[in-house]
């Protein structure tokens, strides 16, 4: 696991290049900030459907961010 101070482009594209091999699939729920992801990862965002939850959701949120009210683990 990893803490950011806060989930933006330059923090979510520093993650990817650190955590996930080029090209590698990502999903995730749409997030604006993950948008970055696109340009170096085969990447689909989109409001995950309740079906999918199980499938998608384990990976989406793997950064912690301080000092805000979001806590995504």
């Amino acid at each position: 696991m990893e803490a950011v101070d806060s989930i933006c482009h330059l923090s979510v594209d520093k993650f990817v290049k650190k955590h996930l091999k080029l090209g590698q699939e990502v999903h995730s729920d749409a997030l604006a900030a993950l948008n970055i992801i696109d340009q170096t990862q085969n990447y689909e965002a989109r409001v995950t459907p309740s079906s999918l939850v199980d499938e998608w959701l384990p990976w989406v949120h793997f950064m912690v961010c301080r000092g805000n009210t979001c806590k995504n683990t």
